[in-house]
């Protein structure tokens, strides 16, 4: 957002490489239920500041076979809109969820409908060369294959 200011004549983009398995439904309901109502970057560093402190090995943070990843993703894919909102109108902030790829992280099943890397390039260069103002990509979604993904 700093160079979004200092240079108001560029048009600056970023991606959030983030994943659907960051999205609140995969959240322990009580995770998601806070992560749901803050509203500022400030409550969310404090937010992320108060897991770290209280992380508990026998709590389970998210579903699946990867809690830790998905927290993180979730919390990535919630700071896009909170630093959209702060920004000057060159600066565009979106989160992208490329699919699934086989890797040691992913489930039997992922690993089936795993995408090529090559699959989901022509999505983020779409993103990339989106207008900032009036494209089809708004700023602090959460987007995968050129669709919105409900966060």
């Amino acid at each position: 957002i700093k160079v979004a200011l200092q240079h108001p004549e560029k048009q600056i983009r970023v991606i959030h490489v983030s994943s659907g398995d960051g999205e609140l439904v995969f959240l322990n309901s009580q995770i998601a239920s806070r992560v749901s109502t803050i509203s500022s970057l400030d409550g969310l560093l404090e937010y992320c500041s108060v897991l770290q402190n209280n992380f508990s090995p026998s709590m389970e943070y998210a579903f699946g076979s990867t809690p830790m990843y998905s927290l993180s993703k979730c919390l990535l894919t919630h700071s896009a809109p909170l630093l959209q909102a702060m920004a000057p109108s060159n600066f565009k902030i979106v989160s992208w969820c490329p699919g699934d790829f086989s890797s040691p992280m992913s489930s039997e099943d992922e690993c089936e409908r795993a995408v090529d890397v090559r699959e989901t390039f022509p999505y983020l260069w779409d993103m990339l060369t989106d207008p900032i103002q009036g494209g089809k990509y708004e700023g602090g979604k959460l987007y995968r294959k050129g669709a919105e993904i409900p966060f």
